[in-house]
């Protein structure tokens, strides 16, 4: 009997150590899971926070280049609008555009052949075809329109050629019988000058001029008003 408790009580000490030695490594590896567990959470975190930032890196270097090239592209649009600008014509540059509206006159002769009568019709030019053609020839320094308004009557188109007719031509400029030039609200100027000659009669002179997209001035419009209602 005594033996039999005695084996009981050794077997109950030996469960309680088995018991006690066993719950430090379970405690030990619990916390070391915990630890693991936590330290993942952390490794975690860090790659958040350096994808934020780099994230936030790109889109400030995204923001720095669109500003960039913002402030250039305003930078170019501001000197396309200095470019544009007008610039006021010197007096000198508008009187050469109307000589050489008037030298046309002197240019046929080398354009139109004055040995060649053709019958009824006129002088026939060398190359040129056509009205276009001849007003195209001009349209460095006056608007084409203005050259046909003031020509037509004077070319004759037929055969496949451009006639010239036996004419006065037209009205030129007198600079000596003096001249005004103001400037026009749209930034046009214009020229007005009176005349009077035993060719034309009295009339009035207008030219109006205007700076083309190229900086270069024209003649936009001629108006000459005959004062006997011609």
């Amino acid at each position: 009997m005594i033996r039999l408790l005695f084996t009981l009580l050794c077997s109950a000490f030996l469960i309680a150590a088995c018991q006690t030695g066993e719950t430090p490594e379970e405690n030990q590896t619990g916390g070391d899971q915990e630890e693991q567990n936590n330290q993942e959470e952390t490794d975690e975190g860090s790659e958040e926070e350096t994808g934020q930032e780099e994230e936030s890196s790109e889109t400030d270097e995204g923001n720095s280049e669109e500003e960039t090239g913002s402030e250039e592209g305003q930078e170019e649009e501001n000197e396309g609008d200095s470019t544009e600008e007008s610039s006021e014509p010197s007096e000198e540059e508008l009187l050469s555009l109307i000589a050489q509206f008037d030298g046309i006159q002197d240019e046929l002769d080398n354009m139109v052949d004055f040995d060649s009568m053709e019958g009824q019709v006129g002088y026939p030019f060398y190359s040129i075809t056509t009205k276009e053609e001849f007003a195209e020839e001009f349209s460095g320094f006056v608007d084409k329109e203005v050259v046909l308004e003031h020509w037509d009557r004077l070319l004759e188109e037929g055969g496949g050629k451009l006639y010239l007719i036996p004419s006065d031509g037209v009205p030129k400029f007198h600079e000596e019988n003096g001249y005004n030039i103001e400037e026009l609200e749209d930034g046009k100027y214009q020229l007005t000058s009176e005349h009077t000659t035993e060719l034309s009669g009295q009339y009035e002179y207008n030219v109006t001029f205007y700076q083309a997209s190229s900086g270069d001035w024209k003649i936009g419009a001629l108006d000459i008003v005959y004062q006997n209602g011609e």
